[in-house]
């Protein structure tokens, strides 16, 4: 019998919309990272 190793992978992402949130671009990179870590948040409380 083969050994096998389980690993766990997740996949966390965060949008923002240009130009109907910002139109500044490091604004929107901003947001969407804020976003992303508040998805990280989230999935780590489940």
């Amino acid at each position: 019998e083969e050994n096998f190793k389980k690993y766990g992978i997740s996949i966390s992402y965060g949008m923002a919309i240009y130009p109907l949130e910002t139109d500044n671009l490091k604004d929107l990179i901003q947001l969407a990272d804020q976003r992303m870590y508040e998805q990280k948040k989230d999935i780590k409380e489940l």
